[in-house]
């Protein structure tokens, strides 16, 4: 560079360096997911509008960041705008019961869809199964599952009248239905109770849905097992007589096979109100009889002996 004045000539030089500022430029506009957050990041280290003096700046909620970064006295400002859409409240929890399969109504109180054709935002059904709810918050979405299970309110059977023998027990109660808790007067649970003296029993019933209740009376009884069996009878058309059958009480498990004198089985049954009778072609000569049966208290008895045709 010169310089003329008067006739006379100054030379100088000047120097011009030019700064090559980084990449440094970030979007005006930054949007994120709750609860993730957003991270930014820049090449090299800048100060942020907190103070701090760092290449990424990390957020949880929606705000307007200043940073700049300064080289050789030259200095570049700059403001990014963050938004943090907020996570949805669920508010319906992760299952819900339908009682006695009515209609439910499912409002989660925020834009979106379920994953059912035609619904959407409020969803009524009653139909039990696996729901999505697919919640939007601003450019996010949220999938929120929800299980529909049907249950039945309980409905326990008319109160019992039960007759046990003195010296023995038995179990009252009922067949469990599914979700339903069970519990008996004495605090004791389950649907099934074993009892050995007389006395007034109540089962409880009771689900999500409902209460019920039974009552079992026990009555308390002098038992004796007896079997009659007589040694003859007259099967002569006379309608007295005609079959041949044993009589008793308070018996279980009975079996019967009849023989005919060659020792064949004739006749046998598991019914001991069955009577029998020879039918045609029938001998006068004694048939033979084997019983097994089971006592009020378990007991095994075995019986044996012969049946006489009289005419």
């Amino acid at each position: 560079m010169a310089i003329e004045f008067n006739g006379c000539t100054l030379n100088d030089t000047v120097l011009v360096i030019e700064e090559v500022f980084p990449e440094v430029d970030l979007p005006a506009l930054h949007e994120a997911c709750a609860p993730d957050g957003l991270l930014l990041e820049l090449p090299v280290s800048v100060w942020w509008s907190d103070g701090s003096y760092s290449p990424v700046w990390l957020t949880y909620e929606s705000a307007q960041v200043n940073w700049y970064y300064e080289q050789n006295e030259c200095v570049f400002y700059d403001t990014t705008q963050i938004i943090i859409h907020p996570k949805p409240q669920w508010l319906l929890g992760a299952d819900t019961v339908s009682c006695d399969g009515t209609t439910l109504t499912l409002d989660p109180q925020w834009p979106g869809d379920w994953n059912i054709p035609g619904a959407q935002n409020i969803l009524q059904t009653n139909q039990a199964g696996d729901y999505v709810f697919t919640a939007e918050s601003g450019s996010c979405e949220y999938y929120f599952p929800i299980a529909i299970e049907h249950r039945e309110t309980p409905n326990l059977p008319e109160n019992t009248l039960i007759d046990l023998c003195a010296g023995t027990s038995t179990t009252i109660g009922v067949d469990p239905s599914p979700y339903d808790s069970y519990y008996w007067q004495n605090d004791t649970l389950g649907s099934w109770l074993e009892i050995n003296e007389a006395g007034n029993y109540q089962l409880t019933a009771n689900n999500f849905c409902g209460v019920d209740s039974m009552r079992f009376e026990v009555l308390e009884l002098v038992c004796s097992s007896d079997l009659f069996i007589p040694n003859a009878f007259t099967p002569n058309e006379d309608a007295i007589n005609e079959a041949w059958q044993p009589l008793g009480h308070d018996i279980t498990r009975y079996h019967l096979i009849i023989y005919d004198a060659l020792g064949n089985a004739i006749f046998e049954t598991r019914d001991w109100s069955k009577a029998w009778t020879p039918g045609t072609g029938r001998i006068d000569l004694p048939y033979a009889y084997r019983i097994v049966y089971y006592d009020y208290q378990g007991v095994e008895h075995l019986k044996v002996g012969h049946i006489n045709v009289l005419r």
